[in-house]
């Protein structure tokens, strides 16, 4: 699922939301859009994340729905992934930031937090792929000012 979160924030970066029909809810889709519409330049550019920059990530939530009357399924795995932008090129250079980078000046305009739920209808019979119905990027270092 990380790779879904590198190409949905990449195509969210760029502006290429054609790209992201069936991969995103159409609601979910729309309301992106619209608060995207109100980012800065740089504020899109920071969408865009690379999977090796997550460096922690959970499911924070999963849910079973019934629907009786139709007799439909569905699961939604709602997942949190914690992302330091450039973790990569730390790497390659043999840095490991500390467990408390958070607090760290160094680190703190460079963390993430993203969460993706993830839906399926798993009714008997359907074949469905999973498709994501919200999208939630966010820079905990912003919530304090």
């Amino acid at each position: 699922m990380s790779m879904a979160v590198e190409v949905v924030s990449g195509y969210l970066s760029n502006g290429n939301y054609e790209a992201l029909q069936g991969l995103v809810t159409n609601e979910t889709l729309q309301e992106v859009k619209s608060n995207i519409a109100e980012f800065s330049m740089q504020q899109r550019l920071e969408l865009a994340l690379s999977k090796e920059d997550i460096y922690f990530s959970f499911p924070y939530q999963i849910g079973v729905m019934f629907n009786d009357n139709d007799q439909q399924r569905f699961v939604e795995i709602t997942m949190c992934y914690h992302v330091l932008k450039g973790l990569k090129e730390l790497r390659e250079q043999g840095i490991t930031p500390p467990i408390n980078m958070g607090v760290l000046p160094e680190y703190r305009d460079k963390l993430q937090i993203c969460n993706y739920r993830f839906v399926r209808e798993f009714t008997k019979g359907v074949n469905d792929q999973w498709t994501i119905n919200v999208v939630n990027h966010f820079k905990p270092a912003e919530l304090e000012r």
